[in-house]
């Protein structure tokens, strides 16, 4: 962490603006949904709107949005299924 960024949207938004500026290779930006319930993943505008304006930007600018569930089970925690993105 850069002690130097505020703990605000403005050190999330360091990665999209970065990403958006060197498209010249093919860029994903990952969510690990901690949840066996989820089913649709999206920024939450209420809480932090900058970082949702900043995902679109990023997603409108080529970088693909993924976001897959867990199984979780008693032998452990493993990547489930890709989660629908509405941005």
């Amino acid at each position: 962490m850069n002690p130097s960024l505020p703990a605000t949207a403005s050190r999330g938004l360091v990665w999209p603006e970065l990403i958006s500026g060197i498209l010249l290779r093919r860029y994903k930006r990952f969510y690990f949904i901690e949840r066996m319930d989820a089913q649709v993943f999206q920024p939450a505008d209420h809480i932090d709107p900058e970082y949702g304006r900043g995902l679109r930007r990023a997603a409108q600018n080529g970088v693909e949005i993924l976001a897959y569930d867990v199984r979780i089970d008693m032998q452990g925690i493993e990547l489930n299924q890709n989660i629908h993105c509405e941005l």
